[in-house]
């Protein structure tokens, strides 16, 4: 990843994080004392929505979710707003609402100060999270020690020691969550968050000379998006999982070669899988799981070229398919809550929404164990179920 900071642009991107970003106050005014997510209900959702919806962030046009049909189901239409309003106020758009959320909701409404003082979460960009990820830790270990003085300097003060003991264990967890945020995939997941907010917090501690704090918050924010231990029984399922999908790219790949298509760069890649796959099995039978893991990875996005080079995506189908069942089923789920508020028969529609589940269950397991073919089926199924209860209606 390309290194965009100096020692200067780290401590201006930590004062940017510590004084927030203003932003003009909108619409309504909610009271919320809980996080809000998926699944979640409760008028303090209904609130929500009417925030969004006079803030400019539209849940829906028309229909369930829409100005003055708002209802108190957290469900996708409500995650893609609050992503957007998340997006426009210089918030890593997962969708969650939680304390970074609510901390600039209450900011905007006239709440107060979004400041984050020590030990306190610090509120996080989208791209104050990427540019944090392309910290060099050499740069803020140099740096630290500048503000702090040099950890090596020798004294015969017995607390000095200890002190600068303490000092240099919490640079190198500091550095090595650095690291392990540099390697995320998403800095919208909750756990790269709460690891941001952490390794922050722990950074903050480390200059007001609280190294002990500052140690324990460091390992806390490595832990949070790095420091899971990787689940054996799993990791060998995992394995036979992608040896299974290997035949069946491997299949494919000569059902092309059958039709005269040419599949040379396919095979190319087909075989650096199953050197990758080898790999894995070798790093998994010395016990070296963590490389396991990433030669996993590998092998499964290279049978991903493969498919690509025939012109194939079924994980990407699959994926659309599933998306598309579960926005079925959140609108006739909330289209079901309103219908029986209003004092309708709902029972048949219940049951079809049950099937839906079921068969979204069905296709999640399916994608789960990389059968994409069928994860697209059963999410397709589980679309219609959901589909066939709203009609019912």
């Amino acid at each position: 990843m390309k290194k965009i900071f100096t020692s200067l642009s780290i401590i201006g991107t930590m004062a940017f994080v510590l004084l927030g970003t203003p932003s003009a106050a909108d619409a309504a005014s909610c009271s919320f004392s809980r996080d809000l997510e998926m699944g979640v209900d409760g008028e303090d959702v209904r609130c929500l929505q009417r925030y969004l919806n006079g803030a400019g962030y539209t849940v829906a046009s028309s229909g369930v979710g829409s100005p003055g049909n708002e209802t108190s189901l957290f469900r996708t239409l409500t995650k893609v707003a609050v992503q957007k309003w998340q997006q426009a106020n210089g918030l890593p758009n997962s969708g969650y609402f939680g304390p970074q959320s609510r901390s600039v909701y209450a900011r905007l409404n006239g709440g107060g100060s979004s400041r984050v003082s020590t030990g306190a979460s610090a509120n996080m960009s989208s791209s104050q999270a990427a540019a944090l990820a392309g910290i060099d830790p050499n740069e803020v270990a140099a740096l630290l020690k500048k503000i702090n003085g040099s950890s090596s300097s020798s004294s015969s003060n017995s607390s000095s020691q200890s002190q600068s003991s303490k000092q240099k264990e919490a640079q190198d967890r500091i550095e090595r969550a650095i690291e392990a945020i540099k390697d995320a995939d998403d800095y919208g997941d909750k756990d790269a968050e709460d690891a941001i907010n952490t390794l922050f917090s722990a950074i903050l501690e480390y200059l007001d000379g609280s190294y002990s704090e500052a140690s324990a918050e460091a390992e806390q924010a490595y832990e949070a998006i790095d420091g899971k231990q990787i689940d054996e029984d799993d990791l060998e399922d995992e394995l036979s999982d992608i040896k299974d999908r290997f035949e069946d790219v491997k299949d494919e790949v000569d059902d092309a070669d059958d039709d005269g298509e040419d599949v040379d760069d396919a095979e190319d890649l087909l075989d650096e899988a199953e050197d990758a796959i080898d790999d894995a099995q070798e790093a998994f039978d010395d016990e070296d799981f963590d490389d396991a893991v990433d030669f996993l990875e590998e092998a499964n996005d290279l049978l991903d070229e493969v498919l690509e080079e025939l012109g194939i995506n079924p994980k990407n189908d699959a994926e659309d398919a599933i998306e598309d069942a579960e926005d079925a089923i959140d609108q006739a789920e909330e289209a079901i809550e309103e219908a029986d508020d209003d004092g309708d028969d709902v029972a048949v529609a219940e049951d079809l929404l049950d099937a839906a589940k079921e068969k979204l269950e069905d296709a999640e397991d399916a994608f789960d164990d990389k059968d994409y073919t069928q994860a697209k089926k059963d999410a397709e199924r589980a679309e219609k179920y959901a589909e066939d209860a709203e009609d019912e209606l």
